[in-house]
């Protein structure tokens, strides 16, 4: 994956790791893998989703 340029670290951790989940991902386990306080991961999934960098279904994130 391309790092997106406006991305800071936490948010690249969390793009990394929904783009290397074969199906969507939730953020608990977004989380767990990235090692981040869920606020933090909500906040990132938030701004993310609103950007356009990933989406959201039912609860799971995805590319």
């Amino acid at each position: 994956t391309q790092p997106l340029p406006f991305l800071d670290e936490n948010q690249q951790h969390v793009v990394n790791i929904v783009s290397q989940s074969e199906s969507p991902i939730t953020s608990d386990s977004i989380a767990k893998q990235a090692k981040l306080d869920i606020r933090i991961v909500n906040e990132t999934l938030a701004l993310l989703t609103i950007e356009g960098v990933i989406k959201e279904k039912n609860g799971g994130y995805y590319l």
